[in-house]
């Protein structure tokens, strides 16, 4: 994104209409038991899922306030959004808040592009009993289908 960091207001004109075709689906959804994969996309193809990523990464660089402000609105047309999109922005600020340049923007030009991060993560400690090992092969890490219990 380019050019000044766009007011609430801006914001509104922009994801108002997003969030009101959201809104038209979601007790269909959540009635039928259907995933938002539409939802969702149109959130990222509108650069929802990188307002928080600074501008010089390429997202919209607005502020936490700002931020929230949508995200409520967002919950208030489906309130399975946020929680979909929860484990993404938690990382968004996790690599705001880290001291490592290069990570920070390895990952966050990759969600100012339109890459999202996903909430499949687990701890692995013995209450949790996760036997999954994900492994490397030359061009991406694999998880075998044969660690998968």
């Amino acid at each position: 994104m380019t050019g000044a960091i766009l007011s609430d207001v801006q914001l509104d004109e922009r994801y108002v209409p997003i969030f009101d075709r959201i809104a038209e689906g979601s007790i269909a959804r959540e009635r039928n038991r259907e995933l938002a994969h539409d939802a969702v996309k149109w959130l990222k193809e509108s650069g929802f899922t990188a307002l928080r990523v600074p501008r010089a990464y390429g997202g919209g660089g607005i502020t936490l306030p700002q931020f929230f402000r949508q995200l409520t609105r967002l919950g208030a047309a489906d309130s399975n959004l946020p929680q979909i999109l929860r484990a993404h922005f938690g990382f968004i600020e996790y690599r705001l808040e880290g001291n490592d340049e290069a990570l920070r923007r390895r990952w966050l030009e990759r969600v100012a592009n339109g890459e999202t991060v996903g909430a499949a993560t687990s701890e692995r400690t013995g209450s949790t009993h996760n036997s999954v090992t994900l492994t490397h092969d030359a061009a991406r890490n694999v998880l075998p289908r044969s660690s998968i219990k």
